[in-house]
């Protein structure tokens, strides 16, 4: 029998509220949570995939090396070995400036820099690029170049907004602000 839970997306900075349909462990079904004060029973095809990212048969769920034309499963501890050891000799021959972090695009992996900064720091490097998600690539290159940083982040007040344009975007499928469906059909 299956039971419906309640949870997040963690896909994107907007992090959506989500109801999964779980049964025997596996995720059945994924729609939003229409009680949700934040995302107001609203997410994106990102959220609404949630599913074919969890199940998916191809997901790599331990440590593989190359070995030849194939890979070959190791364990975690060799595989932090091996890491160490080559990021160590790069950075031995090329210097702290060959070693940089560069985030991911969900929520869950958003705060690699501020988490590597002191890490970062502590070799000599000062390189952190961390575009949060590929839909706000642009915005952290342009800040960056503006302010000197990525760590810097000016956001639109979509919802206190005069006049908003959307030129070459779709807010409903790039999800580029929270309740993105409710704000844009109240703001038309």
């Amino acid at each position: 029998m299956s039971e419906w839970k309640k949870t997040w997306c963690c896909l994107c900075a907007v992090t959506c509220s989500l109801e999964m349909e779980v049964e025997n462990g596996k995720i059945i079904s994924v729609r939003p949570d229409p009680t949700s004060p934040r995302s107001n029973g609203y997410c994106c095809r990102k959220g609404r995939s949630a599913k074919y990212f969890v199940d998916h048969g191809d997901r790599v769920l331990y440590p593989r090396k190359r070995v030849g034309d194939h890979y070959e499963r190791i364990t975690w501890e060799q595989a932090y070995l091996e890491i160490a050891e080559k990021a160590n000799a790069i950075l031995e021959i090329h210097g702290p400036h060959s070693a940089a972090v560069i985030g991911a695009g969900t929520a869950a992996v958003q705060t690699a820099a501020g988490t590597a900064a002191p890490l970062l720091a502590a070799i000599g490097s000062r390189y952190i690029f961390n575009p949060i998600g590929v839909e706000f690539m642009a915005d952290w290159w342009s800040h960056g170049r503006i302010f000197g940083d990525q760590s810097h982040f000016l956001e639109a007040d979509d919802e206190r907004t005069e006049v908003m344009i959307y030129w070459g975007s779709n807010a409903y499928v790039s999800h580029q602000m929270p309740n993105a469906k409710r704000i844009c059909r109240e703001f038309s």
